[in-house]
């Protein structure tokens, strides 16, 4: 019920939505769904089914690309990241507890990552493509170096270790993927229009020098699901006025239906 309510709230969006920009505003609203963990983060202030928020300002024309040498594999694909395609960053958490804001900040690349036909994991016959929006942070003598700041009802100690958001497509060789063809200048708008495999939170508790000690603190990832998104392109830098009433509109009537269905459920 959840989701179709979700789908008629927001669905109209689309018909204010351009075929193709280079410049957009990434909008995604899902879940939380907690992956099972050894030693997760004890008393996090959101869990399994509270609400998730999300946006992100894509621009492949302002981004610079580097290629990974070697790859993730010498042998097979290619690999590449394309630097300061992604900038003003803000995923928000709602939970019975309040609200947790992460903000991305001045430490982020702004990264978008690329594989195409690269050798995955330890099995030399698969092949994968991949268009990733991934951040993280780095390790080093004065502990850990965030790359979205945290706010809320969460512990000082609390940081984002990864977030990934986009595409991915495996496949066995000789079969190859047909995500992309290349890791040339992506057409960003098109590939998050038609569909996404992957949006996860990976949140540790501590403070570690190296990604080996990192390992060892107590970890709780999420995958965000059932997920709605929406891509409000730029018309001279300013988003269409039509997109973001559409928006605004979706965000309004979702937040009346969630709360009479917990006033029926109370």
């Amino acid at each position: 019920m959840k989701l179709r309510i979700l789908a008629l709230a927001l669905g109209v969006f689309g018909l204010a939505t351009p075929a193709l920009a280079v410049r957009f505003d990434l909008v995604v609203l899902g879940q939380l769904q907690a992956n099972q963990a050894n030693t997760p983060v004890l008393g996090l202030p959101f869990g399994s089914n509270d609400q998730v928020f999300a946006r992100w300002t894509i621009d492949i024309d302002a981004a610079t690309s580097l290629d990974l040498t070697p790859p993730l594999d010498p042998a097979t694909g290619q690999s590449r990241v394309w630097l300061g395609a992604v900038s003003g960053g803000e995923i928000v958490i709602s939970s019975g507890f309040g609200t947790t804001y992460l903000t991305q900040n001045a430490n982020s690349a702004g990264s978008i990552g690329m594989l195409n036909d690269a050798r995955s994991g330890g099995n030399v016959n698969t092949r994968q493509d991949q268009v990733l929006l991934t951040d993280g942070v780095s390790y080093g003598t004065n502990g850990v170096t965030q790359r979205y700041d945290l706010s809320g009802p969460v512990a000082s100690d609390l940081f984002l270790s990864s977030v990934a958001f986009g595409r991915v497509q495996s496949t066995t060789f000789p079969l190859l993927p047909g995500l992309i063809t290349s890791v040339d200048r992506p057409d960003l708008f098109t590939l998050f229009a038609n569909s996404v495999e992957l949006f996860s939170l990976t949140f540790r508790q501590g403070t570690a020098t190296t990604p080996q000690l990192a390992a060892a603190l107590p970890t709780s990832g999420f995958t965000v699901i059932n997920r709605s998104i929406f891509l409000i392109p730029f018309e001279d830098a300013v988003p269409e006025p039509q997109s973001w009433a559409m928006l605004i509109a979706g965000f309004g009537i979702v937040g009346a239906a969630m709360r009479r269905r917990r006033a029926q459920a109370a």
